[in-house]
């Protein structure tokens, strides 16, 4: 074959591989004449062992400085040909184990250094492959990877032989790879090694011999002055494969990159497992394009690694007001409308629900604004519109607030994640970008905000059951604190402090408005406003106490109130 490819213009210095390259070029980009003139010169072995060339041409991956064999060893392994050396040519063989060249033992001559002029090698049981596992590219699809597996049904071995090839095969074309490579694996334990006069000088590697009933394969041949040989058993059969109708595999259907919408949000702690200052970010889009990432950098320029969203979240905007409520109450006012971008809702039960079921976030998109409520019942009323009935309200800690139509809805079911953020950075506004991850960073599909997080998840919850009773010379106040973490224990006689210390911030504030006009501290949860205190504030008229409690991270944290008249 070398003297058709010599046809090509010659190059100076250039290796075994550039030739072929080189070689294959010149045909593939010449005209149709050419090619038709080239093709009606080539023998029946010669024409099997093109598409192989083509495909070593193609294989751009391969190192440059590699040689001929170890950047075809591939190919050879996966189509079963062998490429040797012949007259000083690169000649490509097919493996089919037909024919051969019928040798009489009598015709062996003495090795000097073997115990006899025939020795026949057999490996060990152990050794014996029972099944043959191929990785591979699925060529007729999405080139996605692909598994075939090939076993001798009747055969106790569990000895399993793993292999992958960087090639695009079909299914059917695998499955007969990893059959015929297990074949070979059973009869290649046979091997046989003698030697030969040097009148025997035109077999070469590659060649099949018979030895009696039984066909080998020439794998190694050394010129010793004598022809020194190595030979593995084949048979025809293991080269023939199956005629099966492939099975093409399924093509995921191509989506656009459309816009995603992405919001981040400041949340408290909800399991406690989160990182309490890390904002929240949860995606959607309709349809979802699949995986999205989402960037973030604190000069608008320098944009990190991303975070990757696999799953589109639950989110959707209000199409009726809420109310206030009370926290920690059931709120069983109208029926809370929803419509959603995409995704469901559930009803739980009571007992789900106060396991930590149906938790969402209700905010404008401001980043720490949000309260998280929990919902029990769920009804779908209109295409993707929600009526959400006996509620939670103020959960985690966060403040209960009046929620106008269009405010955004975040279902909390783990399909937003946390982007990590220095301490540093709390309160300052880093720019956000997102969108489909399959686009580059500069992509029209990509969107961006700016957005401020403080850490939430720091945030004292405000104290409870604040209350007020008579005493003498003045008003006494009590009230129970709460934790941000490891406060669900029932057996708990009190709850975990959760903070380096415990202070607490009181401010007195007239119902008639302005400026506090008393601010007291406190380490105990309880406090006496005296009534000569409470007659130099002003305070006869009626006031409203603030309690809120001091984190050293934080500051202070959510605010009780109490009103007095």
């Amino acid at each position: 074959m070398q003297s058709r490819l010599e046809t090509a213009p010659p190059e100076s210095s250039i290796s075994p591989i550039s030739a072929l390259r080189s070689a294959a070029g010149w045909l593939a980009s010449g005209p149709a004449a050419r090619a038709d003139e080239f093709l009606d010169s080539l023998t029946e072995p010669e024409l099997r062992a093109l598409p192989w060339l083509f495909e070593f041409w193609a294989m751009e991956h391969q190192a440059e400085e590699a040689t001929a064999r170890s950047a075809l060893q591939v190919l050879m392994l996966a189509h079963g040909f062998d490429a040797v050396e012949r007259d000083g040519a690169l000649a490509f063989i097919s493996r089919t184990g037909t024919g051969g060249v019928t040798l009489d033992p009598v015709s062996f001559v003495v090795d000097p250094e073997a115990e006899a002029t025939r020795e026949d090698t057999r490996a060990a049981e152990a050794e014996k492959v029972g099944r043959v596992r191929l990785s591979y590219i699925e060529g007729e699809g999405d080139y996605q990877p692909g598994a075939a597996e090939a076993v001798f049904a009747d055969d106790p071995s569990l000895m399993v032989s793993e292999s992958e090839v960087p090639l695009a095969l079909t299914r059917g074309e695998a499955r007969n790879m990893a059959e015929r490579w297990l074949a070979e694996a059973r009869l290649t334990r046979e091997s046989v090694s003698f030697a030969l006069p040097p009148s025997a000088g035109a077999l070469a590697p590659g060649d099949i011999v018979r030895l009696g009933e039984r066909r080998f394969r020439l794998d190694r041949l050394e010129d010793v002055g004598f022809l020194r040989a190595e030979a593995v058993r084949v048979e025809p059969e293991s080269y023939l494969g199956q005629e099966a109708a492939d099975e093409l595999p399924g093509s995921a259907p191509v989506v656009a990159p459309v816009p995603v919408e992405a919001i981040v949000m400041d949340l408290p702690l909800l399991t406690g497992a989160e990182i309490p200052h890390a904002p929240h970010v949860a995606a959607t889009a309709r349809p979802w394009p699949g995986d999205v990432a989402v960037y973030a950098a604190n000069d608008g320029k320098s944009f990190g690694a991303p975070l990757m969203l696999p799953k589109a979240a639950t989110v959707g905007q209000l199409l009726s007001p809420l109310a206030e409520g009370e926290p920690a109450r059931w709120d069983r006012g109208p029926a809370l409308r929803v419509k959603l971008v995409s995704g469901s809702l559930l009803s739980v039960t009571e007992e789900a629900l106060l396991q930590g079921a149906n938790l969402a976030a209700i905010g404008n998109g401001s980043g720490g604004d949000w309260e998280v409520i929990q919902l029990r019942d769920a009804e779908l009323v209109g295409p993707r519109t929600w009526d959400l009935s006996l509620r939670l309200r103020g959960q985690a800690g966060s403040a209960v607030q009046v929620w106008d139509e269009g405010a955004l809805f975040v279902l909390l079911n783990g399909r937003a994640r946390q982007m990590d953020l220095l301490q540093d950075l709390w309160g300052l506004p880093r720019t956000y970008r997102w969108g489909p991850a399959s686009q580059p960073l500069g992509h029209a599909s990509y969107r961006e905000t700016d957005v401020s997080v403080f850490g939430v998840g720091l945030r004292p919850y405000a104290p409870c059951h604040l209350r007020a009773g008579p005493e003498a010379g003045g008003t006494a106040f009590t009230w129970l604190r709460r934790t941000r973490i490891e406060g669900d224990g029932w057996e708990q006689e009190e709850v975990p402090l959760g903070e380096a210390y415990e202070r607490y911030r009181l401010r007195v504030r007239l119902l008639s408005g302005g400026d506090p006009v008393r601010v007291v501290e406190v380490t105990e949860p309880a406090w006496t406003y005296p009534a000569a205190a409470q007659a130099e504030d002003g305070a006869a008229a009626g006031y409203q106490l603030e309690v809120q409690q001091r984190s050293d991270r934080w500051g202070w944290g959510a605010v009780a109130k109490l009103r007095m008249p």
